[in-house]
């Protein structure tokens, strides 16, 4: 899941938006990208059932923090884990062949 995130994250609709956010500051938003990178990449599954959303609000949003990646960038990356999260709960609703 992580993986479909992070090329989400590189796309270039969502690079667009995530570049406004930073006033079209290349420099910046490569390092948001970064930084949100590292976070995914060192994340933590919780080894028990977690409300998703508590994990998000929480775990992740806290990550994030603690990179110092700015709220409003944290929002935008919040927003891309929300989408991806419901795309593949559809995907994985689907019927096997």
């Amino acid at each position: 899941m992580f993986d479909i995130l992070l090329n989400d994250i590189r796309s270039i609709g969502t690079h667009t938006e995530l570049l406004e956010s930073c006033d079209w500051d290349e420099e910046e938003c490569s390092d948001v990208i970064e930084k949100a990178v590292k976070v995914f990449n060192n994340l933590k599954l919780p080894d028990i059932p977690c409300d998703y959303r508590f994990f998000i609000d929480n775990v992740v949003r806290d990550a994030l923090l603690k990179e110092n990646i700015a709220k409003q960038h944290i929002s935008l990356i919040i927003r891309i884990v929300d989408q991806n999260a419901i795309y593949v709960a559809k995907i994985l609703s689907l019927p096997e062949n």
